[in-house]
């Protein structure tokens, strides 16, 4: 079953990536293109270290890449669409 991810760090602040959980490090790929005379394909691997935060009564899953102030990360996560991690 997949579940959503909230991305934090790597340019990626706020992206949702869907994925297995529990995990304990979420690689993620993206493939950048750039255009000139020669075209350059460019594969980028990034790792983000997996946390559980409870907010608001429910608990999301966060791929961390930075450090981040608390308030910070609860703004990205309230303005994102994410779903929460089911209750067991």
């Amino acid at each position: 079953m997949k579940f959503d991810y909230l991305l934090i760090g790597n340019g990626m602040d706020g992206t949702i990536y869907k994925g297995d959980y529990p995990s304990k490090n979420l690689k993620f790929l993206r493939v950048q293109s750039f255009k000139s005379e020669n075209t350059n394909l460019c594969n980028d691997t990034y790792t983000f270290e997996i946390f559980k935060i409870r907010h608001l009564g429910k608990t999301y899953a966060l791929g961390m890449a930075r450090p981040i102030k608390h308030q910070e990360m609860l703004t990205l996560l309230e303005a994102s669409p994410m779903k929460p991690l089911p209750e067991k």
